[in-house]
């Protein structure tokens, strides 16, 4: 993956019955990160239909969780506007433990905006819809 390209891409990596393992990979081009979290296809569905139209009005907000925060691994998305204009953008924030055997465990993280334009959430919500329905994929919201 390109650090400096502007993107979120999430890519399922593993999955059972119940569950699906998503990596989540982030970058604005100075910041970037990754983490591994574990959802489900149904909350993947979800997220999908949640930023179908997005953003409806210059205050709406969808908000996406995987993880648990301060567990192991945790992934944040936050989906907003910026301005009264309807300009949309992703507030994403990752953790993911750090094994460690010679000091106290950390915690890696990151909290990063991404500026997104409609036409790429709309690919995004359909590569979301097509990851739920087959448990397998990605999806990749480009600025």
């Amino acid at each position: 993956m390109q650090y400096d390209e502007h993107q979120l891409k999430l890519e399922i990596i593993w999955k059972d019955d119940d569950m699906v393992e998503l990596r989540a990979f982030a970058s604005n081009g100075r910041y970037c990160g990754t983490t591994e979290v574990y959802t489900t296809a149904e909350e993947l569905i979800e997220l999908a239909n949640s930023v179908e139209e997005f953003p409806k009005k210059v205050d709406d907000v969808v908000e996406f969780r995987a993880g648990e925060k301060r567990g192991y691994a945790f992934l944040d998305l936050i989906f907003n506007c910026i301005d009264g204009l309807g300009h949309t953008a992703l507030l994403v924030g990752m953790e993911e433990n750090v094994p460690t055997d010679h000091r106290p465990a950390e915690k890696h993280e990151v909290r990063l905006e991404l500026r997104c334009e409609p036409r790429s959430i709309v690919q995004f919500q359909k590569d979301l819809l097509q990851m739920g329905a087959t448990r397998t994929g990605s999806a990749t919201l480009h600025w």
